[in-house]
């Protein structure tokens, strides 16, 4: 008797990115472009917006590192180091994103560190807040003032800015350390820095 052949018939499934979709698992249907994007109903630019927003929680969640843009001229990002009484102060601003490949989240802001605790330090204050401008509009102040510590930070939220998208990014600060009350100035007082960034 001779053996029947059994033919095994496979199926190959592709999968096409059509324009104006990701495929993925959970993400909803993304714009190529601004007209796509302005075809969008309300509700389809939110459920765009939402997943585009867990994805960046995701990434920072995971570790990931935004990009930079800083003030100085080294790695770490440090614009300057005054030295006083073995207290050194450094401070730093900048401008930080993580691209998504469709796209980039883009936030500004800045830090002032001491070597010791000292009385006074601020990155940006409350009379003289700190700016992080798009193509020269102001998307949000940032500021933080510490007493009695070493370290002062803050950053905006992030911005998204779409592949289709450029704009020229501008953080502003201001930086001051003052080592005890009605004494000697560390840095500042309200030391200015800044940079820009095309993205």
């Amino acid at each position: 008797m001779v053996g029947m052949r059994r033919l095994a018939v496979i199926t190959v499934v592709v999968l096409l990115a059509m324009p104006g979709t990701v495929v993925a698992n959970n993400a909803p249907r993304l714009p190529t472009s601004a007209a796509e994007w302005a075809d969008f109903s309300a509700a389809q630019q939110a459920a765009a917006m939402d997943y585009l927003r867990q994805q960046l929680e995701e990434a920072i969640a995971s570790g990931r590192s935004p990009e930079r843009a800083v003030s100085g001229s080294n790695d770490a990002g440090i614009a300057s180091i005054d030295t006083l009484a073995a207290i050194s102060v450094t401070y730093s601003c900048q401008i930080q994103w993580i691209d998504l490949g469709y796209g980039m989240w883009v936030r500004g802001g800045g830090w002032t560190d001491a070597s010791a605790t000292i009385y006074y330090i601020y990155a940006s204050r409350q009379g003289l807040k700190g700016k992080f401008l798009r193509d020269g509009s102001l998307l949000e102040y940032w500021w933080n003032e510490v007493w009695n510590g070493d370290h002062a930070e803050n950053w905006t939220d992030y911005y998204w800015r779409w592949g289709w998208e450029h704009f020229n990014y501008t953080t502003k600060g201001w930086h001051g350390a003052r080592q005890t009350q009605g004494g000697t100035w560390l840095l500042g007082p309200d030391r200015y820095c800044t940079v820009s960034k095309f993205l």
